[in-house]
């Protein structure tokens, strides 16, 4: 059996303070300790600071250390960088080359993008890049990588490294209840309470949960599908038997991670029916996202089972610009939600982007006149990004992509009439002006409801 290293570079920046761990590595560590393998350490460097001796103690003691290279998701900024520097660390002080006993295996979202596949010449594994791979070339030895598969496929990966043996085929997870639940034993409770490398713990016991992978909707802009190829859902009574735990555990505060929680609405609805009528999220508050396609009978449904936030997908108040990103929203039926649930006590967050091939200064403030007088509690207002493994960045010629993984649309890249400097002011201009016009409803709505997620 193997001693293994679990390790999650930092983020390139920190953009803002956001709850949130490796899921993903969670779930790794419960399949390998299932096999009998050892978790000498988690870490997670979006939440920790480095710690060179800590590094190393976990690299002098490990046979297998796993990089988890992730992409936009989680912290909203690619880790493979940070990734890089600690590859190149680990193998300055243990060597290089087939005779390296220890082994370096990578993991991840990223990995799907490409470049990084690997097959066995002479001995050693080596990097097989496509020919025009949509990331930067990766120069760095290891030994195995793995795009983003929950299934087995770890163990017989990990076993073929300590062997010298060829992995067999591996196969795609078919159920998701096959897997067991995340190892949430790797936490700390500073990440369990809302600890970052800029924050200080402030939130009650907080996780992490996902009830389902995938979204098969057609937004352009959307990377995910370059990862999650189709949509895949844990039974109902598996849901039921993890939030069992969380309570059992006493977690008050559950963000579900699913692409889009109600992308099934009729499964959405009766999951959280069963979790209420089960008294299971009773001392939670929940936070789910959602591509707007939902009714009130789901505001309803959710209030019960006290979710607390739903995260929105609206993008853009334009039609045409709505039709570039292939998203079909009625405005006005939105609108009409998004009242009814501010009037419960739900609290909504909107996600925009300005940027469109299209967009005017009048498309720009016909985005901002709907999200003035639409009762979202907080927006989100990005740039468009073209995102390596989205639709819109394949669109791109090969040249104009290079070796980057993301390119801002702005008139300095070709893709739009405004420079990038001044879509950040038009953001940042706005976001003030949406906070001082919500800040006395907040406070008012704080005061009746209690704050959205549990505070120390």
């Amino acid at each position: 059996m193997a001693n293994i290293l679990l390790v999650y570079p930092a983020p390139g920046e920190f953009k803002e303070r956001r709850f949130g761990f490796s899921l993903d590595l969670l779930y790794l560590s419960s399949l390998l300790k299932q096999a009998g393998h050892h978790i000498i350490n988690y870490l997670d460097y979006s939440i920790e600071t480095f710690d060179m001796e800590k590094f190393s103690r976990g690299l002098d003691e490990a046979d297998v250390v796993i990089f988890e290279l992730d992409s936009f998701p989680l912290k909203r900024a690619i880790n493979i960088h940070h990734g890089e520097k600690l590859i190149r660390e680990m193998i300055k002080r243990v060597g290089s080359g087939a005779g390296r006993k220890k082994k370096i295996l990578l993991f991840g979202n990223d990995i799907a993008l490409g470049g990084y596949s690997t097959f066995k010449e002479g001995g050693s594994f080596r990097e097989n890049r496509p020919p025009n791979p949509p990331t930067k070339a990766f120069d760095l030895e290891f030994d195995y990588a793995l795009a983003g598969s929950y299934s087995n496929s770890i163990n017989i990966i990990v076993e073929s490294l300590m062997t010298g043996n060829p992995p067999p085929e591996l196969r795609p997870l078919t159920d998701l209840d096959q897997l067991p639940f995340p190892d949430r034993s790797l936490l700390t409770p500073y990440a369990e309470h809302g600890g970052t490398v800029d924050q200080k713990p402030g939130l009650q016991k907080s996780t992490l949960i996902r009830t389902s992978a995938g979204c098969l909707n057609n937004c352009i802009f959307c990377q995910r599908k370059a990862w999650h190829k189709k949509y895949q859902a844990h039974s109902i009574p598996y849901v039921l038997n993890e939030f069992s735990e969380l309570k059992k555990h006493h977690y008050r505060n559950i963000w579900i991670t699913d692409d889009n929680f109600t992308y099934d609405l009729k499964r959405a609805k009766s999951l959280l029916k069963e979790l209420s009528d089960r008294d299971l999220t009773t001392d939670m508050k929940i936070a789910v996202s959602s591509w707007t396609r939902i009714d009130a009978e789901f505001l309803e449904t959710a209030k019960k089972t006290h979710v607390s936030i739903i995260s929105f997908g609206v993008e853009t108040a334009n039609q045409e610009i709505q039709r570039f990103y292939r998203k079909k929203i009625s405005l006005r039926r939105l609108s009409q939600l998004i009242r009814y649930a501010d009037k419960t006590g739900l609290y909504t967050v909107g996600n925009f982007i300005i940027g469109a091939p299209m967009e005017t200064r009048a498309t720009i403030e016909e985005t901002f006149t709907y999200i003035l007088d639409t009762p979202f509690d907080r927006v989100n207002v990005k740039i468009l990004d073209y995102m390596a493994g989205s639709e819109l960045y394949e669109s791109l010629p090969p040249e104009k992509r290079g070796v980057n993984r993301h390119i801002f649309a702005c008139k300095e890249n070709g893709l739009n009439e405004f420079p990038l400097e001044e879509l950040r002011g038009k953001v940042k201009d706005f976001l003030e002006k949406f906070r001082q016009s919500r800040e006395d409803h907040l406070e008012e709505k704080i005061s009746k409801y209690g704050p959205p997620y549990y505070l120390f």
